[in-house]
């Protein structure tokens, strides 16, 4: 009988496990924050927010999400180039997180760049979002 118990427990987690694939999740998230930094080229602020995970949401209103991108289009300037310096994956029962580090250029200087993206039911949205310059002000 214990024999048998145990079988119970690892089937799940062994299914649990199979169902986690790091490089897909990895490629969805970053497909994802590039369609992102598209849509902040194109001053596309609503759709960013309107998409994003209800994590996002709950932290900042759309104006507040909008005077925020706008102003970080006039500290930094254009985009030039955003390269992937790291990532994360954190598994939970329900989702996935993936979080995406990203060194980046533009137009007037440099930026750390930070995605967390969930990703459920074969969905991604972006759940949070930060970027570090010296040019930007302090956020508080």
């Amino acid at each position: 009988m214990p024999i048998r118990r145990n079988r119970v427990f690892f089937l799940p987690g062994l299914l649990f496990l199979a169902s986690c694939s790091p490089k897909a999740d990895i490629e969805q998230a970053t497909k994802l924050a590039e369609h992102i930094h598209e849509q902040l080229r194109a001053g596309q602020y609503e759709a960013v927010y309107q998409s994003a995970d209800p994590d996002f949401r709950s932290t900042a209103t759309l104006d507040a999400f909008a005077r925020f991108e706008t102003t970080v289009t006039q500290k930094l300037g254009a985009l030039q180039s955003a390269e992937l310096a790291d990532f994360h994956v954190l598994y939970g029962f329900r989702d996935a997180r993936v979080r995406l580090d990203y060194n980046c250029v533009y137009e007037n200087g440099q930026a750390k760049e930070v995605f967390e993206i969930r990703q459920r039911d074969n969905k991604s949205a972006l759940s949070a979002y930060r970027i570090d310059s010296p040019l930007l002000p302090e956020s508080r």
